[in-house]
């Protein structure tokens, strides 16, 4: 019974931090791709916002009984294509609220149709690599890591677990273990276990 009890909290504690990572990269990169050039606080106070839309979603759509609902990083391709406010969103609401009706026939629109604007995302996505210090291999090897491991496993979280899994292995087997803060220890002990568990 203790047993089942401790696995039931790691999997609800790793799921979390799945879900908070996967939206602060998403809140992230869209800032990179906007280029917004703001205050820390008002950064922070972005993210707290956003944190707070995701943990409302996931629980109504939990209570609905529908799959997870989370930020994607899809999102970023309406901030390329010129969405910059809030009004965007409601407008993406409403239309993903029609779209139920029309869903049988979207079916036969081919994936290659909607391609293009998740390319052009990356591309935009891509224009912050250039920040990454690849001489220094304790940035450029999880930064590597990241980069390599999102496509190839069709999942942001699955990419970022295996960057930060990579960070902390380096620094520890560098000596440089005391730089790492506790936090940052716990929550790649978490993704080991998902990434144990749910690949």
């Amino acid at each position: 019974m203790l047993v089942a009890i401790v696995m039931a909290g790691v999997i609800i504690a790793t799921l979390c931090v799945m879900d908070v990572i996967e939206t602060m990269g998403t809140v992230i990169a869209t800032d990179h791709i906007l280029d917004h050039k703001i205050h820390h606080d008002e950064t922070c106070d972005k993210i707290r916002k956003t944190l707070e839309a995701d943990a409302i979603a996931t629980s109504a759509g939990a209570l609905m009984g529908i799959t997870t609902v989370s930020t994607f990083i899809e999102s970023t391709a309406m901030a390329v294509e010129g969405g910059r406010t809030g009004f965007s969103g409601a407008v993406t609401s409403a239309l993903f609220i029609l779209a139920i009706f029309i869903a049988p026939f979207a079916s036969v629109i081919p994936s290659a149709a909607t391609a293009t604007t998740l390319i052009i995302t990356g591309v935009f996505m891509m224009a912050v690599v250039k920040e990454i210090n690849f001489k220094d291999v304790e940035e450029a090897l999880p930064a590597f890591f990241t980069m390599a491991f999102i496509p190839l496993t069709y999942s942001l979280i699955t990419g970022i677990a295996l960057g930060l899994v990579t960070h902390t292995a380096i620094a520890v087997f560098s000596g440089r273990w005391k730089q790492v803060k506790v936090g940052t220890y716990i929550i790649t002990l978490l993704f080991v276990v998902q990434l144990i568990i749910f690949n």
